[in-house]
């Protein structure tokens, strides 16, 4: 458990790094909890989205890295990738792609 705690806290470190410029992190959602990540991601200049902004949620594991944390948009979005009803983001990288030696920010980018 202690090194999956120092992972998730060089991740959650990292995260502040380098990250594309439309992605957000609510100061209000901020809190101890490294399990627990909101982000708010700003359509992309050129794309469709370009004028949106929705609120993703991580939830990590309690075996985090070894299992890949849930992705939720708690904003509706259509995306191929996202299921409508739930939030729930469907890709293979957060499902039987999953690698241990993923980050939280490759999730996100």
């Amino acid at each position: 458990m202690r090194s999956s705690f120092r992972r998730l806290a060089a991740d959650h470190a990292a995260l502040h790094e380098d990250l594309p410029p439309n992605y957000l992190f609510p100061t209000e959602e901020s809190s101890d909890d490294l399990t627990q990540l909101t982000t708010l991601l700003a359509g992309p200049q050129g794309t469709p989205y370009s004028q949106g902004l929705w609120r993703l949620h991580l939830k990590m594991p309690e075996d985090y890295p070894k299992s890949p944390p849930k992705a939720t948009f708690k904003t509706r979005i259509w995306h191929p990738n996202v299921e409508e009803s739930t939030g729930a983001v469907c890709v293979d990288t957060l499902k039987r792609d999953w690698k241990s030696t993923l980050t939280l920010k490759d999730v996100l980018v």
